[in-house]
């Protein structure tokens, strides 16, 4: 199965990130956190420069984070492998709450969340980077794949 990324010949088993599908019955998963995102619409922009997705889109959002959180959870714990396809990481303000102070004026409590919050573990910083030359500098245990393909690019 795949989440975000259609393999080309298995369309059949390309599941939407909002469709609350049972992942167990696959071996092997592959996602693309960049379908990892709020739905198109519900944004709103505040007049003081921003904005947020509305409540009803932020609360979909953490749904769908969270039972896809636990999917993978149990996917791991049950000894299957998962590809993640490493894309930027984005960034998405959510609203929580809205409170009206006055007439007219609209006061939102936001959060903000990620295109990688569906891990049930911590990745650390992700930093993009590219170009055309590796330094290798890491663990001895690698040193002699590095030296076999150092040259390919």
């Amino acid at each position: 199965m795949s989440v975000g990324f259609e393999i080309p010949g298995y369309s059949d088993n390309l599941v939407a990130f909002s469709s609350k599908t049972s992942l167990m019955d696959a071996d092997l998963l592959l996602i693309s956190p960049e379908a990892i995102c709020p739905s198109a619409h519900g944004w709103f922009s505040f007049t003081a420069g921003g904005g947020c997705y509305d409540i009803s889109t932020s609360e979909s959002f953490l749904q769908n984070i969270n039972h896809l959180r636990k999917e993978i959870g149990d996917f791991l714990k049950a000894g299957k492998s998962i590809f993640i396809i490493l894309t930027k990481k984005e960034e998405y303000s959510l609203a929580r709450s809205v409170s009206h102070p006055r007439k007219g004026e609209n006061l939102y409590s936001t959060s903000t969340s990620t295109n990688y919050d569906f891990l049930p573990v911590n990745l650390g910083d992700l930093n993009s980077a590219s170009g055309k030359y590796i330094n290798f500098l890491g663990d001895p245990k690698f040193s002699e794949f590095y030296k076999i393909f150092k040259n390919i690019l």
